[in-house]
């Protein structure tokens, strides 16, 4: 499955990856949770998960 990414515009976006305006800087995977550095692996959808719990799900890279 591929990443879905917040895009500018996105109400539901999470402000961490937004800047001081508003504008989203970093990508974030809406269905997965995972960004940037990580969107190379796969794409598994989280389910009955809030994203900020997906560390859980997906431990941070070493």
């Amino acid at each position: 499955m591929a990443h879905i990414l917040y895009r500018q515009g996105d109400p539901d976006a999470p402000s961490v990856i937004k800047d001081r305006n508003g504008h989203i800087v970093l990508d974030l995977c809406r269905v997965c949770g995972l960004g940037e550095m990580r969107l190379d692996e796969s794409c598994v959808p989280v389910v009955g998960r809030n994203l900020s719990d997906r560390r859980a799900v997906h431990p941070p890279a070493r």
